[in-house]
């Protein structure tokens, strides 16, 4: 926990896709950032609709800015998504995936003091052998990245994929395995 000359309260992070398995691969990010930041407010720019789902009980998240899943059938929206990227301040932006042209634009144009493309982070490579790993890569780059902010790496395990689920909503998965498997498996 990082009380230094970095304070870091509004973090964007920046991952402009509507695919499930790509929006549960940010949870680790989302809890690295509420880890090193406790109390920080988090913004989403993704794509699709699946995102509030996924983080609707994560205190952590404030907004989510969601790109229609039919850019073209929904212009005018999604060029008021973009356009609603300069509408905030950032003390951080992180562009989640190096290859995401989207993700890099979006990242440089948010209004944000600290911008990480996590394209720009070096060394990943030959220090974690699991960098490929991409639940994990934008962790990497993001201690990599504070370190020239002043705040030390850890070498703490990546937190794993997460859904915070409420009780209600586990119950209800242990009920519909319950239903689907008999007692003895």
């Amino acid at each position: 926990h990082h009380t230094g000359p970095v304070a870091i309260k509004r973090v964007l992070i920046c991952r402009p896709n509507k695919r499930l398995g790509n929006l549960l691969l940010m949870t680790p990010l989302v809890q690295e950032l509420e880890r090193l930041f406790p109390g920080c407010e988090i913004d989403l720019f993704v794509g699709g609709r699946l995102a509030p789902v996924i983080f609707e009980n994560d205190p952590a998240v404030r907004r989510i800015l969601q790109l229609p899943s039919k850019p073209f059938k929904n212009l005018y929206a999604y060029l008021g998504v973009w356009f609603s990227l300069r509408r905030s301040r950032y003390d951080l932006a992180i562009n989640v995936i190096e290859y995401s042209s989207s993700g890099k634009i979006s990242t440089l144009l948010a209004r944000a003091k600290y911008k990480l493309l996590t394209d720009e982070v070096a060394s990943i490579s030959s220090t974690h052998p699991d960098y490929r790993h991409a639940g994990k890569y934008p962790v990497y780059a993001l201690r990599s990245y504070l370190t020239h902010l002043g705040i030390p790496e850890t070498d703490a395990p990546v937190p794993p994929l997460a859904l915070k689920l409420t009780p209600e909503e586990l119950e209800a998965g242990r009920k519909l395995i319950r239903d689907i498997l008999p007692d003895d498996k």
